[in-house]
């Protein structure tokens, strides 16, 4: 019991936050990332989680991808943070768009206003920013299929692509170039497809 009181002793009046120091890149300023973490000088060290911490600074700030929060003895908190970049624009039925990062994680609802690849036919259930894309139903697999084209893509055998539509998994199309349509079919040997195209494009037809 003696020990038991001495340690708790030791979390509820020895260790307070002393300094909280903010490292990585981020859009945000310090101000704010301390401001989201939520605690502040003098609280205790150990009364919060870290994960949960972390998960709502992520579900707070869309633009951060990723959010590792340490503890130092005697008092300090390290908060290592990642930016996330804009990278998809996911155009739904509506006409109404959503900007993700990499990660499908929202960052904000609006135009492509930085060349973005617009994505047709993954449609989603009530995007939040600060969180990450659910789709409509867990029978979909228009995301799944986005994935392997995604992943096809990056061999970079096309050098410049604007629009890709997935609707129909049997036609899915490629806008490239901005002046071709890729009628790429399935994702059954889609790298020969798109390594055939990129040879059309590239080598066989003039400017």
């Amino acid at each position: 019991v003696v020990l038991l009181v001495g340690i708790w002793v030791l979390i509820a009046f020895v260790f307070k936050i002393s300094e909280i120091k903010v490292a990585g890149s981020s859009v945000y300023t310090q101000s704010v990332l301390t401001e989201s973490f939520g605690y502040r000088p003098g609280d205790n060290l150990f009364t919060f989680s870290r994960r949960k911490t972390a998960e709502k600074m992520l579900s707070a700030l869309p633009y951060l991808e990723t959010v590792s929060i340490r503890r130092q003895l005697p008092g300090t908190v390290r908060i290592e943070v990642t930016a996330s970049e804009e990278k998809y624009c996911f155009v739904q039925p509506d006409g109404s768009t959503v900007i993700t990062s990499p990660s499908y994680k929202v960052l904000r609802l609006g135009s492509n206003s930085g060349g973005l690849l617009s994505i047709r036919g993954v449609n989603f259930a009530a995007p939040v920013p600060g969180k990450p894309l659910a789709p409509q139903t867990e029978e979909d697999t228009a995301l799944q299929t986005l994935d392997e084209v995604l992943k096809a893509l990056e061999a970079g055998h096309i050098k410049q692509y604007t629009v890709l539509d997935v609707s129909d998994p049997y036609a899915i199309t490629l806008k490239c170039e901005e002046r071709f349509i890729l009628q790429l079919g399935t994702t059954v040997e889609l790298d020969y497809k798109l390594r055939l195209a990129a040879k059309t494009i590239y080598d066989q037809l003039e400017a």
